[in-house]
C-alpha cells in the first residue's frame, strides 16, 4: 500500500486486503470510508475479502483496557468499535461484513467482509 497525507492507493490483484490496528486511527468519516471504499473499487466481487485486525470494544461489561484504548485514541480524533460500529462503517463503505473472529481473553478479534 502506498500512502500520502491525502490518499490512500491500493493495488489490485491480491485475494485478500489485510489491515492491522490501521481505522482505530481515523473516524468513519472522511478517512476510514475512504480507504475502504479505494479498497472496494479494485475487489473482486468473487474471491477477494477485506480482513481488519483492530480491538473490538464489547456492547456491555467492558474491561479497563478497550475502555483506556477507546479513551487515548479518541484525544488523537480516532475511535475504537463494536461489532456494530464495523458492520456500519462497511456498509457505508461498499462492503458487507462477513465474519468476526475474536481471540479468547483479549479484545482483539478479526473482522472479515466483502463487496456487498
Amino acid at each position: 500500500m502506498t500512502t500520502t497525507n491525502a490518499e490512500w492507493s491500493i493495488s489490485a490483484g491480491a485475494l485478500a486486503y489485510y489491515f492491522r490496528r490501521i481505522f482505530h486511527d481515523w473516524p468513519d468519516e472522511p478517512e476510514s470510508k475512504k480507504i475502504l471504499q479505494n479498497n472496494a473499487a479494485v475487489m473482486d466481487r468473487e474471491r477477494l475479502r477485506v480482513l481488519i485486525t483492530e480491538f473490538i470494544v464489547p456492547e456491555t461489561g467492558n474491561s479497563m483496557l478497550p475502555a483506556w484504548m477507546d479513551h487515548t485514541i479518541m484525544t488523537f480524533g480516532g475511535m475504537e468499535r463494536t461489532e456494530k460500529d464495523f458492520a456500519r462503517l462497511l456498509d457505508i463503505s461498499g462492503l458487507k461484513l462477513v465474519k468476526v473472529w475474536r481471540a479468547p481473553g483479549t479484545p482483539v478479534g478479526e473482522v472479515e467482509a466483502r463487496l456487498k
